[in-house]
């Protein structure tokens, strides 16, 4: 600030282009400052925030104790409300345990259990139709809608790790009838178990029969398969002795004709010889010689005893003549009746042949049929082995459909804690809602006594603002 009131300083005259500026603050002035600092440092705060202390609190709560007394009976008032309005509820808790007997079926499809059985069977003891079937066993009570849905939520089924044993849980306002819920969905669970088991059965067991029945039609449509091919192509009897008659009559033939071969073969080699030897096997040739020799006997006997021109000695000489004639005459035919008989052995030998491949196409066929056969004989004999087994099975079926009927499910389900009726409720608790509606009622009292008591400070705080000022003026 430069004026004319102000000295100049010594040095003026060496630089009078720089101004002299001084502050002289009067204590009007400072208070004005102080107020103006005030207003700034409060408009700060609002910006920041408010910092509140435990003593700040516990001055505020002290200072409007009234209105946090009001609170904490509001809140007593709303707990007592709460206690009113409140359906008690109560907890009722057994334990059921799980017993798994060793029948017959159990042992024969020996395999699962342990934790997994005993979760599964919790989670069937609180299923929808088992609680359905229990409540059905008690009369209802209460005005529940739906007593089912009300049973769902308030029962529980939980295994216990490591043990047999689950625990069943009722939490609902009627301790009576949770008890008897507890035990009616125990007896629920032993029928829906036994019903259970029994479908099982019945069902297991008309599926074996209709397999079984299924079984023995195949191996009847087999049997006319098997009876056909052997009917068709056998001529009644098996593959095997068709096999071996033909290998039989084979054999004949083959005999018959190695035998017409050699004689063939001694005759044409007697022909090409010309050799007489083979005279005495003709028949009639060796008839004639026998004759002859006897003739020349008797007629060397009459000669001995008998004249010459004797009657029974040229008879006896006529009677050799005639039979050298027909010998020699025998002799002569014998080669052309050894041709003849050539080649009638050469046309039997043609015979067998023919006859002998014949015989080996019908082998080759019965060959190619035994196969078919053989594919239908092994089908046969695995189904009746299948057979044999789904009989057994059948009958162990039948068994076990027997032993359900009777009540054997082989799961047995015994309390071990009875439900017991509580003293008293586990919700509401008296104490804790007090306690509760105590502290909520506390904490408004207290919320409430701090924001008016800032509110009381800014405004005095302003006050005193406006009052200074109104004193600087």
């Amino acid at each position: 600030m430069n004026t004319p009131n102000l000295p100049d300083s010594p040095d003026s005259e060496k630089d009078s282009s720089v101004p002299e500026v001084r502050l002289e603050l009067t204590q009007a002035g400072v208070r004005q400052v102080l107020s103006l600092y005030a207003e700034e440092t409060a408009g700060s705060a609002t910006y920041r925030g408010v910092q509140i202390s435990f003593s700040d609190i516990l001055h505020a709560m002290v200072a409007r104790k009234g209105t946090v007394a009001l609170s904490l009976l509001a809140g007593l008032g709303l707990a007592l409300v709460v206690l009113g309005v409140t359906t008690p509820l109560y907890s009722v808790t057994s334990q059921v345990v799980l017993d798994r007997q060793d029948t017959l079926e159990s042992a024969l499809n020996a395999g699962g259990g342990g934790s997994a059985f005993i979760a599964t069977q919790a989670e069937i003891m609180q299923s929808r139709s088992v609680i359905e079937d229990a409540v059905a066993m008690l009369e209802a009570t209460g005005g529940d809608a739906d007593p089912v849905d009300a049973a769902l939520e308030s029962l529980q089924a939980s295994p216990i790790s490591g043990t047999q044993v689950v625990a069943l849980s009722y939490l609902g306002p009627d301790p009576v009838y949770g008890a008897e819920l507890l035990e009616a969905t125990v007896n629920a669970y032993r029928s829906r178990l036994q019903a259970d088991e029994q479908r099982n059965q019945a069902e297991r067991l008309d599926a074996k029969e209709i397999e079984f029945a299924a079984l023995i039609e195949e191996v009847q449509q087999l049997e006319e398969t098997l009876q056909s091919i052997r009917f068709t192509y056998f001529n009644g009897s098996s593959a095997e002795d068709s096999i071996e008659a033909r290998n039989q009559i084979i054999r004949s033939q083959q005999q018959q004709l190695q035998d017409a071969r050699q004689r063939r073969i001694e005759l044409e080699s007697q022909l090409l010889a010309g050799s007489v030897a083979s005279l005495s096997e003709d028949p009639v040739t060796r008839s004639l010689q026998d004759r002859l020799i006897q003739a020349e006997a008797e007629l060397s006997r009459l000669t001995h005893t008998l004249k010459p021109g004797h009657p029974s000695r040229e008879a006896a000489q006529r009677e050799v003549a005639l039979l050298k004639a027909q010998a020699a005459e025998a002799t002569r035919a014998m080669p052309v009746l050894r041709r003849r008989e050539i080649e009638a052995i050469k046309g039997l030998e043609a015979t067998l042949v023919a006859e002998l491949e014949a015989e080996h196409a019908q082998l080759s066929d019965i060959e190619r049929r035994r196969r078919e056969e053989q594919l239908v004989m092994d089908d046969l004999e695995q189904t009746k082995l299948l057979v044999e087994q789904r009989r057994r099975a059948l009958l162990d079926q039948k068994l076990f459909s027997r032993l359900a009927k009777n009540g054997e499910v082989g799961v047995t389900a015994r309390l071990i804690a009875k439900p017991v009726q509580p003293l008293a409720p586990i919700w509401p608790n008296s104490l804790l809602v007090l306690a509760l509606g105590g502290l909520l009622g506390l904490l408004v009292g207290g919320i409430w006594a701090v924001t008016k008591e800032r509110q009381r400070e800014v405004w005095l705080a302003s006050d005193r603002t406006g009052i200074a000022g109104k004193r600087d003026r």
